[in-house]
């Protein structure tokens, strides 16, 4: 299940940072490791659910600039939570669909560095397989 996830978000982080490629030639998307995991449901006892997003950077070199890019992604739940941490910002474009940007704090993503921004959403999160 989490391959699966992990393969989504990585095709989903390749299509939208496609364009941000082109401007930039310093960002390569197939070097950066995009990863979700869901950590708890009853969030400080309340009915909301806490998950995590784990960008890897897998190059020699720094990606992600401290600015000009911008990751959208799906979340069924409503995200409560603006401040991702580490510089990065997490807001709803519409419906399911958010995004993270880089904020002024944001100083880029070093070579092997790793960044988990936590997030925090409405309701419980379910978290199955069918086979």
């Amino acid at each position: 299940m989490f391959s699966k996830i992990t393969a989504s978000l990585s095709l989903l982080l390749m299509l939208c940072l496609f364009t941000v490629a082109q401007k930039n030639k310093f960002v390569q998307p197939e070097k950066l490791g995009i990863e979700w995991k869901f950590l708890t449901n009853n969030y400080q006892q309340q009915d909301k659910n806490a998950a995590v997003l784990i960008l890897t950077n897998n190059d020699k070199k720094a990606i992600l600039p401290s600015t000009g890019w911008v990751i959208y992604f799906n979340a069924v739940r409503g995200i409560v939570q603006k401040d991702a941490g580490h510089g990065i910002e997490l807001s709803q474009l519409k419906g399911d669909l958010y995004q993270l940007r880089p904020t002024a704090a944001f100083k880029g993503l070093a070579p092997k560095e790793t960044i988990s921004l936590n997030y925090i959403s409405d309701a419980w999160m379910f978290n199955y397989t069918e086979a």
